[in-house]
């Protein structure tokens, strides 16, 4: 279990500089996965990230990207969701998308459904 605090920071970095991203396998629905990420260029945030467990990699621009996959994304949002303020409708699809993976419920009536709401809810985040 992680720290309140942390958990505080964590939530407040990933408002600002997170993202969720359902990958769809339109092939293969059950391959679909969620993912969640941070992008900096602060080292020292990727190395606090690495408490959470997250996979560390180099991006383009000398950036770097923290990323967590499928459980490990969900259990990160779902300790995140009370502190998130923007992308907290956001956490909620992950969360709801990666629910119904594991419960084994027919891909085709929800993968695609919850890639476009969470697409939808990124447009509206950015005022569009």
């Amino acid at each position: 279990m992680y720290k309140k605090s942390d958990i505080g920071y964590l939530a407040g970095v990933f408002d600002i500089h997170g993202s969720i991203k359902i990958i769809a396998d339109k092939d293969d629905l059950p391959k679909s996965s969620l993912y969640v990420w941070i992008t900096s260029k602060d080292a020292k945030l990727m190395k606090f990230l690495e408490l959470f467990e997250a996979v560390i990699g180099p991006v383009s621009g000398g950036q770097f990207r923290a990323k967590w996959k499928d459980n490990k994304a969900c259990y990160l949002l779902k300790n995140m969701l009370p502190q998130l303020i923007i992308k907290k409708e956001q956490a909620e699809v992950g969360m709801e998308f990666y629910t119904n993976k594991t419960n084994n419920i027919n891909p085709a009536t929800y993968v695609m459904p919850l890639v476009t709401r969470l697409k939808l809810l990124k447009k509206d985040d950015l005022g569009e």
